[in-house]
């Protein structure tokens, strides 16, 4: 990786670190910036640095490092939290929307929908997967899926969906912001 990329991922990470810690109470998760944070990556970087930025992010939190929303981090405190999963659907969120945005190069807002629509489907399962698993092995009360999903879900997606747009519109202003400011370099 060149220093650019390592730069870039490291303002990234510390942009979603900032972003998570923003934060909303409400009885069962906080609303958080993660999400835009999230997709503002997708929309900025290219696959591998929205990949490892994000990646970095939660080993970072993992680890131990107070990263995480609250200032929280470590791996017991973390794996036990309803949050888990939805930290670990991040990777898979930034994946994927990355490779669609990349294959849909052409079509910039249709692909920046449909990279929205499939972020946020990947991240409410992975979300909603922990959940499960937390609520039924570790609480001993699970919940069904409908329940599951009017409570972690439904309260966060028309504000997820905001966020999107949002994120979407502040990165093409950095991409161009960044393209003239390579293009100066290179003059």
């Amino acid at each position: 990786m060149t220093l650019k990329e390592l730069t870039r991922i490291s303002v990234f990470t510390a942009v979603l670190i900032i972003c998570g810690n923003i934060a909303i109470p409400t009885p069962i998760v906080p609303f958080t910036l993660q999400v835009f944070a999230v997709s503002l990556i997708a929309f900025t970087l290219s696959k591998k640095e929205a990949f490892f930025s994000v990646l970095l992010y939660v080993i970072m939190g993992l680890i131990g490092l107070p990263v995480f929303s609250g200032w929280t981090g470590g791996l017991v405190a973390t794996i036990t939290k309803p949050t888990f999963g939805f930290i670990i659907g991040f990777l898979p969120m930034v994946f994927l929307m990355s490779l669609i945005l990349e294959k849909m190069k052409s079509k910039k807002v249709l692909s920046a929908v449909i990279a929205s629509v499939s972020g946020i489907v990947v991240l409410y399962i992975c979300g909603l997967f922990v959940v499960y698993i937390n609520l039924k092995y570790y609480a001993g009360t699970p919940l069904p899926f409908g329940k599951m999903f009017m409570g972690y879900c439904i309260p966060f997606l028309p504000i997820d969906c905001l966020k999107f747009i949002l994120s979407y519109i502040v990165a093409t202003r950095l991409k161009k912001i960044v393209f003239l400011e390579a293009k100066k370099a290179s003059a």
